[in-house]
Order: structure tokens, then C-alpha cells, then sequence
């Protein structure tokens, strides 16, 4: 959910609204497949997580994933130091 234009992009639309400056400060009890959820509703659409979420994650831009979420950039960091 830290690429949102990837995700507008995807949902052919201009923008989308989801509360998330912090991406992985999202409610856990609302996890990102649930926005995507609704966000797909709103576009009269059914998301499928094993059928869209591939295909979001090709489209989102893993720079700015790793900028956002420090969560993320700690586990790519850390695979680096490995390989």
C-alpha cells in the first residue's frame, strides 16, 4: 500500500483514498488486503488477493516501498548482507 499511484494506476483511476502516511502503521486489524478490498468495490470489482496481488506487486515500484516502509527496507537490507 506504499506505492498508491501504483495502485490507482491499476484500478484505472486518478487517485485513490486510503489514510496511510506511514504504511506500515496500517491497523492491523484492517490489514491492506481489506483497503484493497474495498478499494476494488468502490470500482465494482472483486479482489482476489492469489489472482491481483501478483499482478499489483509487479506494478508497484520497490524504491518507493523501501523508502516508505522501514519495516521492509530493514528485511531487503538484511537479505542483502546474506548474499
Amino acid at each position: 500500500m506504499a506505492d498508491k499511484d501504483a495502485v490507482a494506476k491499476y484500478l484505472k483511476t486518478s487517485t485513490i483514498a486510503y489514510k496511510a502516511d506511514v504504511p506500515e502503521s496500517i491497523d492491523f486489524n484492517r490489514p491492506p488486503s481489506y483497503i484493497l478490498k474495498d478499494l476494488f468495490r468502490d470500482k465494482e470489482l472483486v479482489y482476489r488477493k492469489t489472482v491481483h496481488g501478483p499482478d499489483l506487486f509487479r506494478t508497484v515500484n520497490i524504491d518507493i516501498v523501501y523508502n516508505k516502509c522501514p519495516h521492509f527496507k530493514d528485511f531487503i537490507d538484511d537479505l542483502l548482507k546474506v548474499t
